[in-house]
C-alpha cells in the first residue's frame, strides 16, 4: 500500500489546524486557498527552471524524477514543496503589468541561470490542479526557514508578494534521492564488476568481515598500481 496519500493527508490535516505555521502578520490569505484539500490528488509536478524541466511523478507509490530515468526522487524535498505551496502567504499585491514581472524574476524560466520557477501539480488524469509561477525570493527576518517570493497563479496577470517555506528549486539531479542503501562494510562478501566487454573483476576480503576487498585471479608477478581504486569501490557500495 503506498505511504504518499495517507503521509500527505496527514500533513494537510496538520495544515488546517490553527497555528501550524507561525508567519509574520499582515497576510491576506493563502495563495493557493484550495490546495490543502486536494494535496491527497497531486500524482506528478512539472517544474520548468532555468531552462530545464523537472518532472517529479508518483510510480508505484513512490515519487520519481521521470527525466533521470525514473530514479527514486527525495520525497521529503517533495512534500516540503507541496505544502509550501499549500500554506504560502500573501502579504501585498505588486504589479499587473507584464512589461514589470521581470524585475521580480517571474520571466525567465526557460532561460539558464534565471531566478523564475513554473511549478504545475497534476492529477492521476492528467488535469491541472495549480500552477503557480515562482521569481525572487529573500530571507524573511523574524523567522527562520521562512521567505518571501513573487508569484504568478496561472494565468491571473495580479502578482504577489507572498511568504512562506519552500525548497530551493534546483536542477534535476537536486531532486534525486541519495545513499538508497547504506551498508557496513564489514557485511560485503564480496563485489563483481563486468565491464563491458565481458571482462569480469571479482573482488572479495582476505576474511569474511574484514577490510580492505582484494582483486581475485592476480598472478604472482601482478600487482595492482593503486589499492585506493579497490578501497573507492568498497566505499561506494557502503553509501549507494
Amino acid at each position: 500500500m503506498s505511504l504518499i496519500t495517507p503521509i500527505i493527508t496527514m500533513l494537510a490535516a496538520m495544515y488546517n489546524q490553527p497555528g501550524s505555521m507561525n508567519l509574520s502578520s499582515g497576510k491576506l490569505g493563502l495563495l493557493l486557498p484550495e490546495l490543502a484539500n486536494q494535496l491527497d490528488k497531486v500524482h506528478s509536478v512539472k517544474i520548468v527552471h532555468s531552462g530545464e524541466t523537472i518532472t517529479l511523478q508518483v510510480l508505484d507509490g513512490e515519487w520519481v524524477v521521470v527525466e533521470k530515468a525514473n530514479y527514486p526522487a527525495l520525497a521529503s524535498q517533495v512534500r516540503e514543496l507541496l505544502l509550501g505551496l499549500a500554506q504560502a502567504q500573501r502579504l501585498e499585491p505588486k504589479t499587473r503589468m507584464p512589461d514589470h514581472y521581470a524585475a521580480l524574476g517571474l520571466t525567465d524560466s526557460n532561460t539558464s541561470g534565471g531566478e523564475a520557477s513554473v511549478v504545475e501539480l497534476k492529477a492521476q488524469a492528467g488535469n491541472t490542479i495549480a500552477k503557480v509561477t515562482l521569481g525572487k525570493r529573500r530571507p524573511t527576518a523574524n523567522v527562520d526557514n521562512i521567505s518571501e517570493f513573487y508569484a504568478l497563479v496561472g494565468n491571473d496577470p495580479q502578482t504577489w508578494l507572498t511568504e512562506g517555506q519552500m525548497p530551493t528549486i534546483g536542477a534535476s539531479g537536486a531532486w534525486l534521492q541519495r545513499n538508497l542503501l547504506e551498508l557496513s562494510r564489514t557485511r560485503i562478501t564480496g563485489v563483481t564488476l563486468e565491464h563491458r566487454d565481458g571482462e569480469m573483476l571479482h573482488l572479495v576480503p582476505k576474511e569474511v568481515g574484514k577490510t580492505p576487498l582484494n582483486l581475485e585471479g592476480l598472478l604472482p608477478n601482478q600487482q595492482l598500481k593503486n589499492d585506493y581504486i579497490i578501497d573507492d569501490i568498497a566505499d561506494r557500495f557502503t553509501r549507494m
